[in-house]
């Protein structure tokens, strides 16, 4: 891609572009989102846009590789590094299955039954 001029050029032709056809547009809202973030951007009040100074020419190519795997299947969790699980961010790897919905509502569901059981510890064996 040639050198975005803007967030939200970059945004269109490098991110959502490609992406359409795999996500639904909030999906892609929430992601790009979480994609400047832990890229170490933080979307302000432009926020589909992102920050204001143009993006360069390494964070482009950081793009156009996150893209490609997405676009390969990956699951977006993997190419952030990062999935959340009973509200706190955890690192992931290949090696590391991203926590599941369901999983986290057996947990709660487990912490909510057994409130007054000192020291309870849960584990997840998968």
């Amino acid at each position: 891609m040639n050198r975005a001029n803007s967030w939200e050029q970059l945004k269109k032709e490098a991110f959502e572009g490609p992406l359409s056809r795999l996500y639904e547009r909030d999906a892609l809202r929430a992601m790009w989102r979480w994609w400047l973030e832990k890229r170490g951007l933080v979307a302000n009040k432009h926020a589909l846009g992102g920050p204001p100074e143009a993006p360069d020419q390494l964070l482009v190519q950081q793009l156009e590789a996150d893209v490609a795997l997405l676009q390969a299947g990956m699951p977006f969790q993997y190419v952030i590094n990062e999935a959340w699980f009973m509200g706190r961010p955890y690192v992931l790897n290949g090696a590391v299955l991203i926590p599941r919905p369901e999983t986290e509502e057996l947990v709660q569901w487990i912490l909510d039954d057994f409130t007054k059981v000192p020291y309870l510890r849960v584990v997840d064996l998968g």
